[in-house]
């Protein structure tokens, strides 16, 4: 039984589906997650490895290299990136899209097995970190206290930290600032000397006597006795007791030979929130957890913990992400409504029937709803991805029962019964507005097959669509015949509004006819004309419209890192951030909601492993500005004028100031768009041309906060032995290199619990051995034999200057210049530099790669392109298989270049740049724009078929599908208005679509009316002669 025939005879077994779906619908618009953006990992992994005490150069030599070496090998990876820097080294690892990321990591490990033999001894366990969208912090809490300071991290941890970890769905909590408890052994050199002890004898002694063994047990008739060793230190007086020489027939205690102090100490880090010296702890999700979710977990979990803190704590939220999703979505979803409101106002222009408007409009939450339940079977969230995909479809939903039935009172005008009406109406048409909604839902069908960030986004809303126009479908079929034999009947008696609006649309069918009539008649000029006005727009295109990877979105978050010269102490750059931070805070005041401070460097120093520089010459200044719906400026406007107002400041080598986009975070476009790859094996040949691409790049209109990812060094003490002499003495430069790391860089010798803590027994050389060169000098080394030999007999000592770090990709040295842009396209200025590049003489063994944005722009671009091709494709077999001919999809297809040509001009009106998200608009508008041109050849060949001739035909058939022409196309134009007018969280990046949309489809439709018809003329008219059609 055909759906049409079902609805109408079994009322209430339709009506029982249509309740199950609502039921279904609600239940799952309940249960679905609300999210930013859909769940999608990043193939990324880093492998972190720690060398304590070498150098940049030793890490990457001794690490770096080794490592780099055998994770190239795994399969299916892309790009293999690294920094060396001082006791650290990062490889990152890019697999392709589509690669499983555990699967990866596995392969890593692998290859980490084999390299591990090539690596020196003392290096630390390499550790692979996967990256994901997860990891990025989603709340931030600042923690201040009063009285409590020294404890505060401990406190923090115990009452807050770890509550806060148990609660579902939180992956981990990262702390920042606080005082650290350790045990610190400061060591005297010479008197370790007198006893012929070296820091690592010494640490072994330390170590061995705070020792828990278990030593097995002893097992009797009755029972099983365990035998335990428990010689931990139960106080730091026993460790300073501690036996560690006997000379002369005197004991040597460590308190003898070093001072021992159990304190709390600041580790090289500043931390200070909305003005208030504390912490900070970063709470960071679950992969696949729902960030609004957890997000609201943990501020539950907050309110029982602080009831438990000290009184004198004073705990903020300082960042939640959860408040851009919610006010984006909300935003969103408002902008659904109101498309929906104007929708429904369109369709009652039209139809003039409340009854019928009141039919059509069921249409929307049926297909939404629809939407909800599928998105919840696949495991979707409520995003910006899937909801954007029902803010377009809202007017789109429509067309299908539009057609049904305004076939229906066709049908009743005949005078059938409503039962028959509705079954023959809704039955006719029913191949039409299947082939309609193919042409619309094939299009996506190319997305589904590319293999890159940005398609992998779009594949969701995709997705959404198809449900969307399915749901539609089946509503059109089987719902609105339903109704319609309920509830239409004929109408003999016309209101007086319905006669007044029938002799507006008639009077605009006349002249619509006698332009129709005009342009058959002088064909050439119409062809001339509408190839004219589409290469016009290929030259709007190429000379006023910009380009862009993705929008710019408005998240209110502002991040500025002050860089002052290598070696500067914290206390200084403190002073100087600090500074910037008051003058900042002074002038925006009024939009700033909250902000933090950090400067210096975090326990295990690998921030930078992770993109983080760190240091003491390195200060962090993070602002989140009040909703941009209360404020005039956008975070991009803040930016520039802190930027201008900052560039000059004294004491400080360079400042990155940035406005945080979520959007191109999510789309691999994170960072500084502009990146240039500076390669060649010479540190300071590179480093002199990357600030000669730095200086050109910088002089480009629209270029702000060029930076160089090297710096220009720091001063290091070089160690340059004689190894005849080494051998002589029966020493190597590890063994030397071991000793002198320890007395200068320190080591964790073992651990001492109290209190149900664990805390490091840390050693290190007394302060007044580690200030100048000198005292390196003067240090004396022990061979195996005990012997006591000067190192300056061993090695000349020099200071020298060494790289801070050593970037790598693809195992080849490389130096990043990056830049910002503001006030000018970034495909322009991205051109500009290529130019730049271009002329720049480059020494031998050195090149120059533009990547960055630039680069994913170019390809994500080439994919869309090819997408739309292929959609163009798809659309014109599915109307071949639909009118069974290949003549008439092919003058159907001349409307899509128009659509773009709607699409060129309004970008150049509105100002708005070419994007991926312009791109979607257009993939989107080739299924769309084609319904139109199908609707007029359908119905003009319907007409010859009943012995219309060929003018006839198509004046009539023009003039009779003005209407359904005209309602479908307002219907979806309408519904994307708010879309395209949107303000607040959120829309910037949306805008470019209704935009996009609603230009080529203006555009497209009234170019349609009038081409289409021509062309018709012109193809068919040598036919019509032959069979005696034309008059």
């Amino acid at each position: 039984m055909k759906l049409p025939n079902f609805g109408v005879k079994r009322p209430i077994a339709t009506l029982m589906i249509f309740v199950a779906i609502l039921f279904l619908g609600i239940l799952s618009l309940m249960l679905l997650g609300i999210d930013l953006f859909p769940d999608i990992s990043n193939p990324y992994a880093s492998v972190i490895t720690t060398y304590q005490g070498a150098s940049a150069e030793d890490v990457e030599k001794k690490v770096t290299e080794v490592i780099e070496k055998n994770v190239s090998t795994v399969s299916n990876v892309k790009e293999v990136t690294s920094v060396s820097s001082e006791g650290v080294s990062a490889v990152t690892v890019e697999f392709e899209w589509g690669k499983d990321l555990d699967a990866g990591v596995s392969d890593l490990r692998e290859a980490l097995d084999f390299a591990s033999a090539d690596l020196p001894d003392d290096v630390g366990d390499p550790s692979i970190f996967k990256f994901d969208i997860s990891q990025m912090p989603i709340l931030f809490f600042a923690i201040s206290a009063k009285y409590n300071t020294k404890q505060m991290r401990y406190i923090v941890d115990d009452q807050l930290v770890q509550p806060l970890k148990r609660v579902p769905g939180i992956g981990s909590v990262q702390m920042r600032g606080g005082p650290i408890r350790e045990v610190r052994v400061y060591f005297d050199r010479e008197k370790l000397n007198d006893i012929g002890l070296n820091v690592y004898t010494l640490a072994e002694m330390i170590d061995s006597q705070n020792q828990n063994i278990p030593a097995g047990n002893i097992e009797n008739e009755k029972r099983d006795v365990l035998v335990r060793i428990p010689e931990e230190y139960e106080s730091v007086e026993e460790l300073k007791n501690l036996i560690v020489a006997n000379k002369r027939g005197n004991i040597v205690r460590l308190k003898d030979v070093a001072t021992i102090n159990d304190d709390y100490y600041q580790e090289e880090r500043y931390v200070e929130v909305n003005g208030k010296s504390g912490m900070v702890a970063m709470v960071q999700k679950q992969s696949g957890a729902n960030t609004v979710q957890v997000i609201e977990r943990a501020k539950e979990k907050m309110k029982e913990i602080e009831a438990n803190l000290p009184s004198d704590f004073d705990v903020q939220i300082v960042f939640d992400n959860s408040e851009f999703i919610k006010d984006s979505i909300n935003n969103l979803t408002k902008t659904i409504f109101t498309g929906g409101i104007l929708v429904i106002l369109i369709v009652l222009l039209f139809l003039r029937n409340i009854r019928g408007s009141a039919i059509i409009v069921l249409i929307i939450p049926f297909s939404l709803i629809i939407a909800f339940i599928l998105l919840y079977v696949n495991g979707f969230t409520i995003n910006m991805i899937s909801l954007s995909a029902l803010a377009v479809s809202i007017g789109m939903v429509v067309d299908n029962g539009i057609v049904v039935l305004e076939n229906i009172y066709r049908h009743l005008e005949k005078g059938e019964k409503p039962n028959e009406a509705a079954m023959w109406g809704a039955s006719e048409v029913g191949g039409a507005i299947l082939a309609s909604s193919i042409t619309t839902a094939v299009i996506f069908l190319p997305i589904f097959f590319i293999n890159d960030i940005s398609a992998m986004l779009f594949k969701q809303l995709g997705y959404a669509m198809i449900i969307v126009l399915a749901g539609s479908l089946l509503a059109s079929l089987l719902l609105i015949p339903m109704l319609a034999s309920k509830f239409l009947k004929r109408k003999k008696i016309k209101s007086k509004f319905f006669n007044k609006s029938e002799a507006i649309f008639t009077k605009i069918e006349d002249i619509y006819g006698k332009i129709i009539n005009w342009s058959i008649w002088h064909r050439k000029t119409t062809i001339i004309s509408a190839v004219l006005i589409f290469a016009i727009s290929i030259g709007v295109l190429l000379t006023s419209v910009g380009t862009e990877f993705m929008p710019t979105s408005d998240s209110g978050q502002v991040q500025m890192r002050v860089y002052t010269p290598q070696g500067t102490s914290l206390e200084k750059t403190k002073e100087i951030g600090l500074r910037l931070q008051k003058k900042i805070v002074d002038k925006y005041r009024d939009i700033i909601d909250k902000y933090y401070f950090i400067v210096g460097t975090s326990e295990s120093n690998i921030g930078a492993a992770f993109g983080q520089d760190e240091g003491t010459n390195i200060a962090e200044l993070s602002y989140q500005l009040v909703k941009v719906v209360n404020r005039e400026k956008s975070s991009q406007e803040v930016t520039e004028e802190i930027r201008q107002m900052v560039e000059d400041t004294k004491g400080v080598e360079k400042i990155s100031i940035s406005s945080e986009d979520f959007f191109r975070q999510m789309f691999g476009g994170g960072g500084s768009p502009l990146r240039i790859e500076v390669y060649g094996y010479d540190l300071d040949e590179t480093f002199e041309l990357s600030k000669l691409v730095e200086r050109r790049v910088s002089e480009i209109k629209g270029v702000r906060n060029t930076s160089i990812s090297r710096d220009m060094g720091k001063p290091e003490i070089q160690l340059d032995f004689n190894r005849e002499r080494l051998y002589q003495s029966g020493l190597s430069v590890g063994s030397i290199g071991n000793q002198v790391r320890a007395q200068f860089s320190g080591l964790i010798a073992s651990k001492y619990r109290a209190e149900d803590e664990e805390y490091d027994i840390f050693m290190r050389l007394k302060d007044e051995y580690k200030k100048n060169i000198s005292d390196i000098k003067g240090m004396y080394i022990l061979n195996k034999m005990g012997n006591k030999i000067p190192l300056e007999n061993l090695a000349d000592v020099e200071l020298s200057q060494g790289p801070v770090e050593i970037e790598r990709k693809d195992q080849n040295r490389v130096i990043y210049v990056t830049a910002n842009t503001y006030g000018r396209s970034f495909g322009e200025v991205a051109s500009e530099v290529r130019d730049v590049l271009n002329r720049i003489e480059k020494p031998k063994g050195t090149d120059l790669v533009l990547t960055g944005q630039a680069k994913d722009q170019a390809k994500s671009f080439r994919l869309l392109a090819l997408a739309v091709l292929a959609g163009i494709v798809l659309v014109y077999m599915v109307m071949a298989s639909q009118f069974e001919s290949l003549k008439d999809p092919f003058i159907i297809m001349f409307s899509i270049p128009f659509a773009f040509s709607g699409v060129f001009f309004i970008l150049a009106i509105t100002g708005v740049d070419l994007s991926i998200i312009v791109f979607i608009g257009m993939i989107l508008l080739v299924g769309m724009v084609v319904n139109n041109a199908i609707v007029l050849i359908d119905y003009i060949n319907l007409l010859r078929k009943r012995d219309y001739k060929l003018v006839d035909a198509i004046l009539t058939a023009c003039k009779q599908r003005l209407r359904p022409v005209l309602m479908t196309a307002l219907t979806t134009m309408f519904g994307m208005l708010p879309l395209a007018l949107s303000s607040g969280e959120g829309a910037e990046s949306w805008i470019p679509l209704g935009i996009s949309v609603i230009g080529g489809l203006f555009f497209s439709t009234f170019v349609t009316l009038i081409l289409i018809p021509t062309i018709y003329m012109i193809i068919e008219r040598k036919n019509a002669a032959e069979r005696g059609e034309l008059k």
